[in-house]
């Protein structure tokens, strides 16, 4: 994705609950409540499958604000959806990059975030194990 490479983007988000998805790691999610949901389909059908995903301050928030949110998270691609008997969705994400939320844009039937893309910090001669 090009806009992979931009400085910052603008995505559906879904907040998460009990999970924190990284980077390049591949995570299945069920995707229920209504804001959600709707911020999936978007993805789907307006951001070629690509959402923001970043954790709950507090996890029994049933409709989080955007100041029960961390701002730090991780940038995904849908690689599979499957939409369930009661309405919810199975996903299979993919963590792409981490990113910032920069500021809340005007979504009304699920949070729309800018966010700016973060540079991964490793120290490629640092041993992470010592």
């Amino acid at each position: 994705m090009d806009r992979l490479n931009a400085k910052e983007l603008v995505l559906p988000l879904i907040p998460l609950r009990e999970l924190v998805a990284f980077p390049t790691v591949i995570v299945p999610i069920l995707v229920g409540r209504d804001k959600s949901v709707n911020a999936l389909k978007a993805s789907l059908s307006q951001y070629g499958g690509y959402l923001f995903l970043a954790a709950q301050t507090n996890q029994v928030t049933e409709t989080p604000l955007p100041d029960e949110m961390y701002e730090t998270g991780t940038i995904a691609k849908i690689e599979k959806s499957a939409e369930q008997s009661n309405g919810s969705f199975r996903i299979v994400i993919q963590g792409l990059k981490r990113g910032r939320i920069l500021q809340y844009v005007d979504g009304r039937d699920f949070h729309l975030v800018r966010l700016e893309v973060l540079e991964e910090r490793a120290d490629p001669g640092k041993n992470l194990l010592e």
